[in-house]
């Protein structure tokens, strides 16, 4: 399913789209960077829409080795919709399915 991820904790000169799918490929399979992302607007925080798979669990940080240092980028997920575990459909969650 894509959902828009926002990775925070970036430097400027790592806006770059190799670095930036790198950090995503280890959410899921990176499919595009928001305009803003490609422009630089906002420095501060990329955003990336991602491929993931639903039933795993979120990563809310990621580890990135750099320069042999490792450094560690806050993820924020999105317009995640509800999704249940047991009868594998979008809407309602696991509390308030009738399967």
């Amino acid at each position: 399913m894509p959902i828009w991820i926002k990775v925070f904790g970036l430097r400027p000169h790592w806006f770059h789209r190799r670095f930036l799918y790198h950090i995503a490929s280890l959410i899921g399979k990176p499919l595009k960077l928001d305009e803003a992302t490609t422009e630089i607007d906002n420095p501060v925080v990329a955003r990336i829409c991602v491929e993931i798979n639903v039933l795993e669990k979120f990563q809310l940080e990621v580890p990135i080795q750099i320069d042999g240092r490792t450094h560690y980028f806050k993820i924020q997920y999105e317009g995640i919709p509800n999704y249940c575990k047991i009868c594998r459909h979008r809407g309602h969650d696991m509390a308030s399915c009738f399967a």
